[in-house]
């Protein structure tokens, strides 16, 4: 996102759950999940937080 990296420690249902509080602008992006070696990919497009928060709602698009 905007060239940084996060770690999100799960995804839901239209939302990233992060391990600890975050601020994240209203962007797009891209998520990659990696299992077992294996990465799928989304471009995700974040509804933007004034304050940091947990879960951050977004907009997935394509698995690849």
């Amino acid at each position: 996102m905007n060239g940084q990296r996060f770690p999100v420690g799960q995804i839901g249902r239209g939302a990233l759950i992060f391990d600890q509080p975050v601020q994240l602008p209203a962007a797009t992006g891209q998520l990659v999940l990696t299992i077992d070696g294996y990465p799928r990919r989304w471009t995700i497009t974040l509804r933007g937080h004034s304050v940091p928060a947990r879960i951050i709602n977004a907009d997935f698009r394509g698995a690849s």
